[in-house]
């Protein structure tokens, strides 16, 4: 049997997508190992999931842009990562290596591509991350999740994520709003949501907020439940899908595997970008969609409760959105991933 390798961490936006990939060789026999960094065993990503047959852990630093000294002490970490890792290759012997992104999944590539072991990237945002970038001369294809300009060897696939919502059964619930903001949640996000739900407005809806872990208790104690006739409240859920299965609106980051949540479960969606990321890639994620009239988008600096009112009365179950998203759901379904993969 042969072994594929799939690569990459430090956010489940790296990770999700690569499971998902795990998924589809699964279905032509392949043997799956995931190689993670170690700080990504805070993520129970990988319980109960037969797709994947072994997992590794190892040591990486990204590039500390504060404290350039302690940069010292990661390059020495990664080096001893590599050389591990290139071991390992060698004794599992992958017939193929895909990165999915962050400084873990640039050091697998780097010891496949000294050992002349056939390599993927994928990019899932707008804006190619640095990880990705440093390894564009080493790997046999690049694939894209939306169309990146002068990337080389590159093909636009999209993001597997959205292969995991054709079978889920879409069951629309009047006037359900959902609100997520990743797995660690946003305070900006959390703030506005509380003025609404204390707003009378809010009361003709239902309205599901994931504040993740970190706010979850400050948003109860300023709502005083966790749960009305017209809200409820939770930390974080391992089953997104089945939540936005049953949404009219979501109201969301605009990180990459959520937006092809959106686009596979077609949602009209609110989506507020994160300033805080690199590239401001999810600017431009969600500015993808805008451009198609596929989303509502908002700048997190205008985020008001009457903004964020008036664009829920437009976009709640709005046909247009949701036809257009349609029609690029149906382009990203038309790709065979199994035949980009064994091409390679």
């Amino acid at each position: 049997m042969k072994t594929i390798i799939i690569c990459g961490g430090g956010t489940l936006g790296h990770i999700m997508p690569g499971v998902a990939i795990g998924k589809i060789l699964k279905q032509k026999k392949y043997n799956i190992i995931f190689i993670m960094s170690s700080k990504d065993r805070k993520f129970e990503t990988f319980t109960n999931i037969p797709d994947i047959d072994k997992s590794y852990y190892y040591e990486v630093e990204g590039i500390n842009r504060k404290n350039y000294f302690k940069n010292i002490f990661g390059v020495i970490k990664n080096y001893c990562s590599y050389l591990k890792i290139k071991e390992l290759l060698k004794e599992i012997k992958p017939s193929l290596v895909i990165g999915m992104g962050g400084y873990i999944s640039g050091i697998v590539i780097k010891a496949a591509y000294s050992l002349s072991i056939k390599t993927i990237l994928h990019e899932q945002n707008s804006v190619i991350g640095l990880a990705n970038k440093l390894c564009l001369k080493m790997v046999d294809k690049v694939f894209l999740s939306f169309p990146i300009d002068n990337i080389k060897n590159s093909v636009v696939v999209g993001n597997p994520r959205i292969l995991d919502t054709v079978n889920i059964l879409k069951n629309s619930i009047y006037n359900h709003i959902t609100v997520i903001s990743g797995s660690l949640g946003s305070s900006v996000i959390n703030k506005t949501m509380i003025k609404f739900l204390k707003d009378d407005r809010s009361k003709k809806y239902f309205t599901t907020l994931v504040t993740g872990a970190r706010y979850y208790e400050e948003v109860i104690n300023e709502l005083g439940t966790n749960k009305t006739d017209h809200f409820e409240i939770i930390p974080l859920t391992n089953n997104i899908l089945d939540i936005l299965s049953t949404s009219s609106l979501v109201i969301s980051r605009s990180g990459a595997t959520s937006i092809f949540e959106i686009i596979g479960l077609t949602i009209s969606s609110i989506l507020i970008p994160s300033p805080n990321v690199t590239n401001n890639h999810q600017y431009y994620n969600a500015l993808y969609l805008q451009n198609k009239n596929a989303c509502i988008l908002i700048d997190e600096k205008e985020l008001t409760l009457d903004l964020l009112i008036k664009n829920i009365e437009y976009g709640i179950n709005n046909s247009i959105i949701k036809d257009n998203l349609e029609k690029i759901k149906k382009e990203y379904l038309k790709i065979s991933w199994i035949g980009e993969l064994e091409n390679v």
